[in-house]
């Protein structure tokens, strides 16, 4: 577990440097789609009707937040302040 934490923690902060935040977050609300389709094909999960209408409705609340303009140069990415970028 810590080499996940020290290795996955690290990588996921240089993509956040690398591909901005809003790239960083489509990819990352991904995940509980994959885990799903995985869990269903791999485990025989069941996959009831509310768990994808939960999962949608956050893949549109997510989208509708990282695709809104923010302003200044467009690209929206205040994260690069928190993991050592500059702000300019």
């Amino acid at each position: 577990s810590f080499l996940g934490i020290v290795v996955g923690d690290n990588l996921w902060l240089h993509s956040l440097q690398v591909l901005g935040a809003r790239r960083v977050i489509l990819i990352d609300i991904v995940k509980p789609f994959i885990a799903l389709t995985l869990a269903r094909l791999m485990l025989f999960e069941a996959v009831r009707p509310g768990v994808v209408l939960g999962m949608a409705i956050t893949l549109c609340g997510v989208l509708t937040v990282s695709m809104e303009n923010s302003g200044g140069d467009g690209d929206g990415d205040a994260a690069e302040s928190v993991v050592g970028g500059s702000a300019s």
